[in-house]
């Protein structure tokens, strides 16, 4: 994808995406943390729940059933290795390049990794 493409989309998709997540959990924890109550906290807490996953609901209610099959059958993506849970931080890092960890990060660092040349 040109560099131009990858820059619209990063203006025109991104930035207001997280523009919208970062006022809503925002907003969610004012909502929550001005609640006087137990029980108002429970009914708020439930309600900031269902603003959270309306997204969810509607992508089921609008899409057909042939996209909801497939992204049925599209695999997780691992977080985490689980055969590194036994080692420790120090192997980890041996094993990952530990000694690259220190080396200071330039911008021009980061913008190559939201921006690679190449997808």
């Amino acid at each position: 994808m040109p560099l131009a493409w990858k820059v619209i989309n990063a203006v025109l998709i991104l930035l207001p995406k997280m523009l919208v997540w970062k006022l809503t959990v925002q907003t969610g924890v004012v909502f929550l943390m001005e609640t006087a109550s137990i029980s108002d906290l429970v009914v708020n807490s439930i309600a900031l729940t269902f603003i959270l996953s309306i997204d969810e609901m509607i992508c089921e209610t609008l899409t057909s059933q042939s996209t909801l099959s497939m992204l049925a059958r599209c695999k997780d993506y691992p977080l985490f290795e689980k055969e590194l849970s036994h080692l420790t931080d120090e192997e980890i890092e041996m094993r990952y390049g530990g000694d690259k960890l220190e080396e200071k990060l330039r911008l021009s660092d980061i913008i190559s990794i939201i921006f690679p040349t190449r997808v």
